[in-house]
């Protein structure tokens, strides 16, 4: 197929969560001086030319998918390895036709090698589960599926992993502390005897808080899942879902400046190099516009569902007041852990496109007929 969407082939060439281009981080990989290359990602050889996306299927395409979920997994296999937008092959991996599409475009089938499906599949359905494709996300993942996937394919600015580490863990001690009914004040003097008490009360917290992080353990979680009223049968899954909403409020606060620059420039900056009049300066300022709420859904999506969290897990681990509220927010954690996921890989894939397609251009002042397609791309991203 040509590609003639305008949402996939932006996203085919943005660096963003909505896309790991497994066939093009191999071949930078295989490229570093004096390091072997990776562990091959797949065992089928044709899988390791995939891009995989996060992708909003349209209304037709739904008709042929066994899940309704908005945000949704597409395999792309380019025809031409060197030109990944001259075409490919794509699937859904919800798509009802899947297993026989695996097997036409990838030669991947328990007929041609049982193990290698297996393990394969394995990989896919974990990349299913997740609602966007941030590194952190990805590794995290396959590490407590206790997956062997080349930690290689996962890069991370110096540093940056071990402070999105560093972040979450700090929350997840909080809860492990609350549900343990750990002292909440370190430094205040013990009384006599307790201090062997307080020594154990904090081995837990520590070896609780190690199991919210693995998310996968119904009975070690049975402290929270206690204080918290959760269901037993879905507590790996809420706490997992409450896991990726802490780190999309550490992306968040790490990204927020750029995304708001980008908002600033669709409100105030994004004008034609030269003046545009008549109808074309109406049709300009008509999809500026529509572009920029398009954008402005998802921060403002976003936003909110982060606010919202915060109120309610500082309400109870800072100012202790009632429980209620983070309760409630635990129950409904999936629904915002995809909201975000969702909303900031869309603006991370709009980011993307702007800086690119913008910072070519002094003071990202662009002729009329290139501003007219970085804003229509805008806002086929936050749309489609």
């Amino acid at each position: 197929m040509a590609i003639a969407d305008r949402q996939l082939r932006a996203l085919l060439r943005s660096g963003s969560a909505r896309v790991f281009d497994l066939q093009g981080i191999t071949r930078s990989l295989q490229k570093r001086p004096g390091l072997p290359p990776p562990k091959p990602f797949f065992k089928n050889r044709n899988a390791n030319r995939l891009l995989i996306l996060k992708y909003t299927p349209s209304a037709a395409e739904r008709q042929a998918l066994r899940s309704e979920r908005a945000v949704q997994t597409k395999l792309y296999l380019p025809f031409n390895d060197q030109n990944i937008e001259e075409g490919g092959k794509t699937v859904l991996l919800t798509d009802l036709k899947l297993e026989q599409a695996l097997e036409e475009q990838l030669a991947l089938s328990p007929q041609h090698d049982a193990a290698a499906f297996r393990h394969d599949r394995t990989l896919l359905d974990i990349l299913d589960s997740l609602p966007s494709l941030d590194p952190f996300l990805m590794r995290d993942k396959f590490e407590i599926e206790q997956q062997d996937v080349d930690s290689a394919y996962f890069m991370f600015p110096e540093g940056e992993l071990e402070k999105i580490k560093n972040f979450v863990r700090d929350k997840m001690a909080k809860v492990a502390a609350f549900a343990a009914e750990a002292p909440a004040k370190p430094g205040i003097p013990l009384p006599p005897g307790a201090k062997k008490e307080a020594a154990g009360k904090e081995n837990a917290v520590e070896r609780l808080t190690q199991k919210l992080w693995e998310a996968n353990d119904a009975s070690a979680l049975a402290p929270v899942i206690r204080a918290f009223r959760i269901n037993p049968a879905t507590a790996p899954e809420i706490v997992y879902s409450w896991k990726g909403t802490i780190y999309y409020d550490h992306e968040y606060s790490r990204q927020r400046s750029v995304w708001q620059g980008m908002l600033e420039w669709l409100t105030h900056e994004a004008r034609p190099r030269e003046g545009a009049v008549g109808q074309a300066a109406k049709d300009l300022a008509e999809l500026r516009g529509v572009t920029r709420e398009a954008v402005l859904k998802h921060w403002l999506r976003a936003t909110d569902k982060l606010n919202r969290y915060r109120q309610c897990f500082d309400d109870l681990f800072l100012h202790k007041k009632d429980a209620a509220p983070f309760v409630d927010f635990l129950h409904g954690s999936k629904e915002t852990f995809w909201d975000l996921g969702d909303s900031l890989s869309r603006l991370s894939h709009s980011h993307a496109v702007w800086e690119r397609d913008s910072g070519r251009f002094p003071l990202r002042r662009l002729p009329a007929a290139q501003l007219a397609d970085l804003l229509d791309t805008l806002y086929q991203v936050n749309t489609g």
